[in-house]
């Protein structure tokens, strides 16, 4: 089996991100995007990835009612200074999913206080 090898790489995804890699790592990236830009972002993933890629999107996670003050005011930081950017709902990530042609097989909540949203095709 070959020993795996993490990649950390620089530039811009809405045009390319590295081919064949089994996990594609997003960390408080979709929040600073409406959801065009994220499902563009996810699709860019899913697209250069193999068939059975994983892409993970690390992000706060919006409820109902906010849970504590961060949550409310990332989600005002991010309408007041990002282009339609904003915290979703595991439902909202869900259907962007949908949109890239991606399933949420499941979202675990960290140690951060932040979830990981892990997507296949």
């Amino acid at each position: 089996m070959p020993a795996e090898r993490l990649e950390i790489v620089g530039g811009d995804a809405f045009q390319q991100v590295p081919a064949n890699c089994d996990t594609y790592l997003f960390v408080n990236v979709l929040h600073d995007w409406g959801d065009d830009d994220a499902v563009r972002l996810l699709s860019r993933a899913a697209a250069d990835g193999p068939t059975d890629t994983r892409i993970v999107v690390v992000e706060g996670h919006r409820t109902r009612r906010p849970a504590d003050d961060i949550s409310a005011r990332t989600d005002l930081l991010m309408l007041a200074l990002a282009p339609g950017g904003r915290e979703r709902t595991e439902q909202q990530f869900e259907e962007l999913g949908r949109r890239a042609g991606l399933r949420l097989d499941k979202t675990v909540p960290l140690a951060s206080t932040d979830y990981a949203h892990i997507f296949t095709r």
